[in-house]
């Protein structure tokens, strides 16, 4: 490796730390600057006598929401799969994302079900299984976030943004769809315009038909609606949970505000920012709130409480979660950067 390659990977290392440390830091610069403490302090004191009925609720809403989250996932993953696996390998890979950055759980989840056997499949046909889960949550917080738009603001260039992601994601579902019902002639037509490349035959060709195995599913219209509807009510028991809150710290909070907030929030989600989206989640719940006219103080004391207890439990599911599959927190952290390296290498 030359020195000019050496000092290319370095300054990539750095921004990709960067990069995310700096939205992080604008993000917790925007909650100070909108919220007093004394302002969040009697907010939480709101909470005062319904702590733990609050926390028991909104425990028990969450746990649903992730059975079906993890019905979902096993459906996509198919049969050669457990229901107990895809739960377990689902918080595991969320255990990686509030620790670690640059979204190594997802790397980490489908290495958790690499190989071959019960529970088992080529990385690639399991990652693929990751990216289908994420194409459907955009669409559906896409989707979410048209209904509710109107409701909220006026502005031209956010509605303008929801449709194209709306659009985006359907075109991008309706061409894995195509793709994996006629993999084989796509594979003819591959051969025939790359047969004589090694690169894009060796390299290129095996990581494409493991994708297209795991998308596989997209093109099953039952399946898909199966996967689909298992998704949504998940969602709609996040948006349980928002509405539980809002019960609790606001008066007179209109039905229809989970449904903005959770599609508004899982876009700002998907922002670089320090592991487990840290002062991200809190910084759009508190704009999205304020949208709303909602109290920036009782917004960010719904966030702080959302966030805190989902990474708890997220966390401690996440810990079972690899001990189970047999792995433990350094081992699948190596193994996911050593991936992440390798592909880094490939490109």
């Amino acid at each position: 490796m030359t020195s000019t390659d050496s000092r290319h990977i370095n300054a990539k290392h750095i921004i990709r730390w960067v990069v995310p440390l700096l939205v992080t830091g604008l993000a917790f610069y925007f909650i100070i600057r909108q919220v007093r403490l004394e302002d969040l302090r009697t907010a939480f004191g709101t909470l005062k006598g319904h702590t733990w009925q609050v926390m028991g609720l909104l425990l028990l809403v969450y746990i649903v929401g992730q059975l079906l989250r993890a019905l979902s996932i096993k459906l996509i993953l198919g049969e050669n799969f457990d229901f107990a696996t895809a739960y377990f390998s689902m918080n595991a890979g969320y255990l990686l994302n509030n620790f670690l950055p640059f979204r190594l759980g997802e790397i980490g989840r489908a290495l958790l079900l690499t190989g071959e056997g019960k529970n088992k499949a080529p990385f690639y046909k399991v990652f693929a299984s990751v990216v289908t889960e994420r194409i459907l949550d955009i669409f559906i917080s896409a989707s979410l976030f048209l209904l509710t738009l109107s409701l909220a603001v006026t502005s031209k260039n956010l509605k303008l943004m929801a449709w194209i992601a709306w659009f985006l994601m359907l075109a991008l579902m309706t061409v894995m769809m195509i793709l994996s019902r006629h993999k084989f002639a796509f594979y003819r037509w591959y051969e025939k315009i790359f047969g004589k490349r090694q690169f894009w035959m060796s390299k290129v060709l095996p990581k494409l038909a493991s994708f297209l195995e795991g998308f596989e599913k997209l093109a099953e219209p039952k399946q898909l609606a199966a996967i689909l509807g298992a998704l949504t009510l998940s969602w709609a028991t996040s948006m349980g949970e928002i509405y539980l809150m809002h019960k609790t710290l606001l008066v007179d909070p209109q039905w229809w505000w989970p449904a903005f907030l959770i599609s508004a929030s899982a876009f700002a989600a998907a922002l670089p920012s320090a592991p487990g989206s840290l002062g991200v989640f809190e910084a759009a719940m508190v704009s999205a709130h304020l949208l709303l006219g909602v109290n920036q103080a009782s917004a960010l004391a719904i966030a702080i409480i959302l966030h805190v207890y989902q990474f708890v439990v997220s966390s401690l599911l996440g810990l079972i979660g690899l001990e189970r599959l047999g792995e433990n927190i350094s081992s699948i952290t190596l193994k996911s950067s050593q991936r992440q390296k390798s592909e880094a290498n490939q490109s």
